[in-house]
């Protein structure tokens, strides 16, 4: 009886030391107003970021960071020719043990600069000259931003909610959603769907492996996909659509075409074409159900293997149609194609 008493003695022990072993504690923190600042730069470090505009004239800084392993950990910062510098300490080792906070309220008009190494970064209300995020593991969510913003991303989702000025996305892994944003906007991603709307400016798009929505948008557009569908719905805009392994399939849209599949079929509702447009498929149908009327056309459609129809006008091969103002080009190796 003595001895198991003694054992749930010494194991309540060794639970009390694990438990207050792997609780974290503040270890470094700061809260401090700064004037006169036009830009801040970040360094964070397992940690959270948090920038916030306001009408205020001073950046008010708070900040703190815990770890139950690296007491030593600092928040650094300083303020020299109208920038604010703020760096956090890096873990000499199991950064797993470490968590921050820094959260700034700043002028509107502050330009950001964001290094972020695991943690979520979020901007809102901005409207310095440019906003730059760049970050190796956490999710970005910006809002109402008027400036040009520029994100880089190892491996997290994008999120941006109300964007005026130039846009950069470049991504290896996430999803990211883009919605209201008016300008020239870039989008660059490995891993990862992508989904746009409300979007007013040149936009380009590139994939690796994943899906590509896009809607409502006043614009034209280049879209590259190696794997994954495109579905563009209610486009204002010349369209240049690439798909290496993935549909493309358009909704009421208007504009100039240039639709090139590998492997995956082209689909078309409620399209009107202003311009000429041409349509080539390696392997897949191509159907579009076209606004125009057929005296518009002039089609020149080829197929070394399927069915050619344009309005009630068939072939194999070959199809010659027309002697509209605006040409419409087709090749498919094998797929079918149909225009009405």
């Amino acid at each position: 009886m003595r001895k198991t008493h003694q054992l749930l003695t010494l194991l309540s022990c060794l639970l009390f030391i694990v438990h207050h072993s792997n609780s974290q504690s503040i270890v470094s923190s700061v809260e401090k107003d700064y004037p006169g600042v036009h830009t801040v730069v970040i360094n964070g470090y397992y940690s959270q970021v948090e920038v916030i505009g306001s009408s205020t004239s001073t950046v008010h800084l708070k900040a703190n960071i815990s770890s139950s392993l690296h007491p030593y950990l600092t928040i650094h910062h300083k303020s020299e020719n109208g920038t604010l510098s703020i760096e956090v300490d890096q873990p000499k080792s199991n950064p797993d043990n470490t968590k921050g906070l820094i959260a700034l309220t700043v002028p509107s008009r502050t330009n950001i600069v964001v290094k972020n190494t695991n943690g979520q970064v979020i901007l809102k209300n901005l409207s310095g000259t440019k906003q730059t995020i760049n970050t190796t593991l956490g999710k970005v969510h910006v809002e109402n931003i008027t400036a040009t913003l520029d994100v880089e991303t190892v491996s997290g989702d994008v999120t941006i909610a109300g964007l005026k000025g130039q846009l950069q996305v470049s991504a290896q892994l996430g999803n990211h959603v883009l919605r209201r944003i008016t300008g020239e906007s870039t989008v660059n991603t490995g891993r990862g769907h992508v989904s746009i709307s409300e979007h007013s400016g040149p936009l380009k798009v590139q994939t690796t492996s994943g899906r590509q929505t896009i809607k409502t948008m006043k614009g034209n557009m280049d879209l590259v996909s190696t794997e994954g569908d495109l579905t563009l719905i209610n486009i204002q805009g010349n369209i240049n659509a690439e798909s290496t392994s993935g549909k493309v399939n358009i909704e009421q849209a208007s504009g100039i075409l240039t639709i090139n599949t590998v492997a995956g079929s082209q689909t078309g509702k409620a399209v009107r074409l202003t311009g000429n447009s041409s349509f080539t498929s390696l392997s897949g149908n191509i159907y579009f159900q076209l606004s125009n009327t057929q005296n518009e056309f002039s089609f020149l459609m080829n197929s070394k293997s399927g069915m050619l129809k344009a309005y009630s006008n068939t072939g194999r091969r070959n199809l010659t149609l027309g002697s509209g103002p605006i040409n419409i080009n087709t090749q498919t190796a094998s797929g079918n194609q149909t225009f009405h």
